[in-house]
């Protein structure tokens, strides 16, 4: 009973340094992911078995698969995409979707922020860039900070996601 406690620790502290290298860095470091990865897949073998670490997987693919083409158009940086997917193995298929949802309501918050710490030049560019959505076109987004604009470091939704997810749904 003792190594699926620790897996359950290491993955929290994975998660939560990865968030922090992102706030901090702008930046996820490939080890923190495949930290993440190695523990979520360790967690999952220890605890409900081979099954679970295949449903893991799957999840790691799919997110893979949801996030290639946002990220081959420049839209999410490719730290994001890996800790995502690292971080989806940790949750499995069986709350994959709520794993989604979770990263998307929390992204959501953390670009929220980012907004309001940004100058009000790039928050009236920021508004320009919505209305330029709603009416059907889409504007480049700058990935990085400068100029007054704070990027949205998107690692923190995931690896906060993940804590929920596996924390408070799997009960882990």
């Amino acid at each position: 009973m003792l190594l699926p406690g620790v897996t359950r620790g290491l993955l929290a502290v994975f998660l939560i340094a990865a968030a922090l290298w992102d706030i901090r860095r702008r930046r996820i470091p490939n080890f923190i992911s495949a930290a993440v990865l190695l523990t979520g897949l360790a967690g999952a073998l220890l605890g409900p078995g081979w099954k679970s670490a295949l449903s893991g997987l799957g999840a790691t693919f799919l997110t893979i698969l949801i996030c290639w083409v946002p990220w081959t158009k420049g839209r999410i940086g490719g730290g994001d995409v890996k800790l995502a997917a690292a971080a989806a193995a940790a949750v499995g298929l069986s709350f994959f979707v709520e794993y989604l949802l979770a990263t998307a309501l929390i992204g959501a918050v953390v670009a929220l922020i980012c907004y309001f710490l940004s100058k009000r030049a790039v928050r009236r560019e920021i508004v320009t860039n919505l209305k330029l959505v709603a009416a059907g076109v889409m504007p480049e987004p700058p990935l990085r900070s400068g100029n007054g604009r704070v990027s949205v470091p998107y690692g923190v939704a995931s690896a906060a996601a993940a804590l929920l997810v596996v924390f408070v749904r799997k009960g882990w």
